[in-house]
């Protein structure tokens, strides 16, 4: 992570990308990846998924948003363990982000620095996996609502809420006025969503800043 922050910062000044930001772009991913999918017993959620895992294989009934339980099941089809559903998640969460970052910005290794050292990102990626999966799938597809593409942006959201139904919360993005869609408003959305949450405890408003932090990174 040293070396990619020196990295970042010669790729922050010069402005341009070349084949070594891309290589250390890719090796900064995979060191990611593999360190999520490595994990075992991290966060307060890792065994109540690994619980409802292991139910959702003896038949009984458990309840998620349908795009998680597809894959899960799938999984418990196969007959796998539950540490390589984790390894998707940790696969799917980190290609999403990382290509996220390579759509949305040119300081490639900068943003994903920054995404990884901003704690409630890629920390929290351990633990809540449905959440952030949401939160990196509607990331992965920000460019759609900056570019106004609502169709498109509406479609990426709706992908979203089959891994988590607080991804519904980010439709809110599309009656933002025109006039405020500049680097101000990502500034103090999050501090104005960040109070709210704060002081009722929702967790969609939490995830909501979440996502609106990952998209800070890439401006």
């Amino acid at each position: 992570m040293v070396i990619a922050t020196t990295l970042a910062s010669y790729s922050f000044k010069r402005g341009r990308l070349n084949v070594n930001i891309y290589i250390f772009f890719i090796f900064q991913s995979l060191f990611l990846f593999v360190f999520s999918a490595l994990r075992y017993g991290i966060g307060p959620d890792y065994y109540s998924y690994q619980t409802f895992y292991y139910a959702s294989s003896r038949g009984e009934l458990v309840s998620f948003e349908l795009g998680y339980s597809l894959i899960q099941n799938l999984f418990i089809y196969f007959d796998a363990d539950f540490q390589f559903l984790v390894a998707f998640y940790s696969f799917m969460y980190t290609f999403l982000v990382s290509l996220g970052v390579y759509k949305n910005t040119k300081y490639i290794l900068l943003s994903l620095l920054f995404i990884v050292l901003w704690n409630e990102n890629f920390i929290t990626s351990l633990s809540f996996i449905r959440q952030t999966i949401a939160v990196a799938i509607v990331f992965c597809g920000f460019q759609y609502f900056v570019l106004n593409h609502r169709l498109k942006y509406i479609a990426v959201v709706a992908v979203a809420t089959l891994f988590h139904y607080s991804a519904l919360v980010y439709v809110l993005l599309l009656f933002i006025p025109k006039y405020i869609h500049n680097k101000l408003w990502l500034i103090i959305l999050p501090l104005m969503f960040y109070v709210l949450g704060k002081m009722g405890g929702f967790e969609t408003v939490i995830i909501f800043v979440l996502n609106i932090r990952m998209c800070i990174a890439t401006f």
